[in-house]
């Protein structure tokens, strides 16, 4: 147990309640305290001065008694005094206080007190003296009351009284005692005990009532308002407070049943936003996934349970928005949202997860035949062409179609390889589907794990860089080094960049990796200039998905610096397709990069589309000739005058030129007849890892001069 208790939490009702049943028990118990008190008060002293009132007429009366003996006098006296019904006993004391006579009132009362010296003076006058006794015969309680008696003797008594005139010296001769009883008292205060305890009664019933009462009109209103508060709280809507009364807490209630409505109404909104897309109105990722998973667990529980699950992406969409913009872009995007509602059923879900991607869910249809159906219900939909302000445009849709199998858990596993299998019907030529075989699943479990693997290569220190020398055909000298990435993978071995680069730049690693490969290669050529190859340049090739990030020139300027590297040391190649890409934002990068003295070489030139227009508005230092057309250079005719174009053209525009994949020394040789500036390839050098070409620079080029010496000089036109 902790060392602190909690404190008990006790409600507003319980404390109300209790808070009233005190009220009413404090007031009804002051109140009868009170009264009980005072009439008990009032009661005594009032029997007390009745008795001693009486004693007084008593002590009066007696002035003609003659106190010789005289019996009849007394007992008028005594008899006088039995009318009164407070009065148990009378005595007739002589002047010792010595008893008399005596008479009981009272049945039972056999012997009469004597008189006791504990008296109290009642300051009456006369010297009447009182006090209170309890009898040990009846066991009663009593007050004695005792008051003296005057005497005025007519004629000498034998006992030698006073011989006294009347109205003269008067002189004290005896005491009458009387007893009154406390016992019609103490009935009467039982019986006023009797009616002070029902009235107290009948209070606190009126208490309880009062309380109920007031528990049914305020605090239990409250106790449900809480309630209620605490279950909108928790997001529980769906209820109505049921108060009426003609007060604040009815307003409340009212208040809150508003509220409650008008938050159904938010909820509602924000629900329906949180699960359709705002552009088309169709379900978003959210509640598709939502629906699928359903699907899915239901499958678990019923065998018979089939769906297939279709996913659709727009070829060349992005064409639509870069030249109508993106506002008919997004009218098209509508009305294929509309075409597609058409090619399913009601039981059926259409999503848009976002661009031009769609997602469709099949229910009761596993089979391929079911589901190419719909496939192809919506290809031929998709031909017929859209109509938008004037634009007449025809698309297009690439579909990978799942059906639901046992190897399935989660609907991100369906997702991803619908996915992969539409981008395989991309690469197969647009335009078509193509269904999810147990060899494509083979093919994306070997897509994780290799993805897992390169998550933990540069921390493992997998990767590695390769150089593979560039040589200037004017000196044969080597005058560049293109760092070419490896991963040396545990148990793949050395595995090439083709394998992994698109890996990397599918799961966004291609940033990571490719900033290491920088920061490493311009130190390691920073290590050759300090070894006095300062004529080294390195060159590195550069993602496009790296390319469309502006931070890139501020990356390479503090690799740069911290580096110690000189700018125009350093070289990116990007690919035609990269400057197709992002045109704008290329150009910019191009400028940043040129303030830092950095060149930027076109790589792969002769396979894009708009190369000349390329040369003409970027600002190119080198450019390489794909090696596929080196490859038939000496073979084809038409390769051959292209490349000799090519490098005519860019000496025109001052830009050097560079000839990958030689392989063969024909093909070397119709380089130097063309003036290449640059050739690269396995005829020459190999990639080979820093420490191979620190041996090679520190032996003054001996392989190139091997080569010379070996009849590539006699090649030499």
């Amino acid at each position: 147990m902790s060392a602190s208790k909690a404190k008990r939490r006790i409600s507003i009702a319980a404390k109300f309640n209790l808070l009233t049943m005190v009220i009413v028990l404090l007031t009804s118990g002051g109140i009868s305290f009170i009264l009980i008190r005072n009439v008990i008060s009032y009661r005594y002293h009032n029997l007390l001065s009745h008795g001693l009132t009486i004693a007084g007429m008593a002590s009066q009366t007696s002035e003609y008694c003659i106190y010789t003996g005289d019996t009849e006098s007394m007992t008028q006296i005594i008899e006088g005094l039995e009318v009164d019904k407070d009065i148990a006993y009378v005595c007739l004391l002589n002047k010792e206080k010595r008893q008399l006579m005596w008479k009981s009132f009272k049945s039972g009362f056999q012997v009469p007190p004597a008189p006791a010296m504990g008296f109290t003076d009642s300051s009456l006058p006369g010297n009447i003296f009182y006090e209170e006794f309890i009898n040990k015969e009846d066991g009663n309680r009593y007050i004695n009351v005792l008051a003296p008696v005057v005497i005025f003797a007519a004629n000498n008594s034998p006992d030698g009284l006073l011989n006294n005139t009347k109205g003269t010296n008067p002189e004290i001769i005896g005491y009458v005692q009387l007893g009154l009883s406390l016992e019609n008292l103490q009935k009467r205060i039982h019986q006023f005990l009797i009616s002070t305890l029902a009235f107290t009664i009948f209070f606190i019933i009126v208490g309880v009532v009062l309380t109920l009462f007031l528990t049914k009109r305020i605090t239990s209103p409250i106790k449900n308002l809480s309630l209620v508060t605490k279950k909108i709280s928790e997001g529980i809507l769906e209820q109505q407070i049921d108060i009426y009364t003609n007060d604040e807490i009815s307003d409340l209630a009212g208040t809150i049943n508003h509220m409650l409505g008008r938050l159904r109404v938010y909820r509602d909104q924000l629900r329906h936003a949180a699960f359709h897309d705002p552009l088309t109105n169709l379900p978003n990722r959210n509640l598709f996934v939502e629906r699928l998973e359903r699907l899915i667990e239901h499958g678990k529980r019923n065998t018979n349970c089939a769906f297939s699950v279709l996913f659709l992406d727009l070829d060349r969409f992005k064409i639509v928005n870069d030249s109508l913009g993106h506002l008919i872009g997004d009218k098209l995007l509508v009305l294929i949202a509309q075409k597609l509602r058409e090619c399913l059923r009601k039981s059926d879900t259409v999503a848009r997860f976002g661009g031009d991607e769609f997602a469709i869910l099949l229910d009761n249809v596993d089979d391929d035949f079911n589901a190419k159906f719909v496939a192809e219900r919506i290809l031929e939909t998709l031909k017929e062409p859209f109509f938008l302000d004037g634009h007449r445009i025809v698309v297009s849709a690439s579909i990978g179609i799942v059906l639901k199998g046992e190897f399935y858990n989660c609907p991100e596993d369906i997702l991803r390889d619908a996915d992969t299998t539409m981008y395989r019907a991309k690469r197969l030529g647009k335009a078509r589907y193509t269904i999810f075989n147990t060899e494509l699943h083979a093919h994306v479990m070997k897509f994780l794990r290799l993805e897992a693997d390169l998550r933990h290569a540069i921390e493992r220190s997998e990767l590695v860089i390769y150089y593979q020398p560039i040589v200037s055909l004017a000196s044969d000298d080597i005058v560049c080094l293109e760092a070419l990435i490896r991963w040396q993978h545990p148990q793949r071995g050395l595995t090439l960049p083709d394998e992994f680069i698109p890996l990397a730049e599918e799961t966004g690693m291609i940033d990571k990796i490719g900033h290491w490969v920088i920061q490493n290669a311009c130190i390691q050529n920073k290590v050759w200039h300090d070894m006095g190859f300062s004529n080294i340049t390195i060159t590195i090739n550069v993602s496009a998905l790296q390319f469309r990030h502006k931070e890139l020139p501020e990356q390479v300027g503090t690799i740069i610096k911290n580096s110690g590297l000189p700018g125009d040391a350093f070289e990116l190649e990007i690919t035609e397709s990269t400057v197709m890409e992002s045109k704008e934002l290329v150009i910019e990068i191009f400028k940043e990069l040129n303030k830092m003295n950095v060149h930027i070489v076109m790589d792969d030139f002769g396979t894009g589309f708009s190369s000349i227009n390329n040369l003409k508005q970027l600002p190119f230092s080198k450019l390489k000739i794909d090696r596929s057309l080196i490859l038939d250079i000496t073979t084809n005719p038409n390769a051959s005058s292209i490349v000799k174009s090519i490098i005519d053209m860019s000496h025109t525009l001052k830009i050097k030129v560079t000839a990958e994949g030689v392989e063969t020394r024909e093909q070397l040789d119709m380089l130097r007849l063309y003036r290449c500036d640059y050739v690269q390839g396995y005829l020459l050098y190999s990639p080979m890892k820093a420490e191979e070409i620190t041996e090679l620079l520190t032996q003054t080029s001996k392989h190139i001069s091997d080569i010379k010496s070996n009849g590539l000089r006699e090649h030499i036109l």
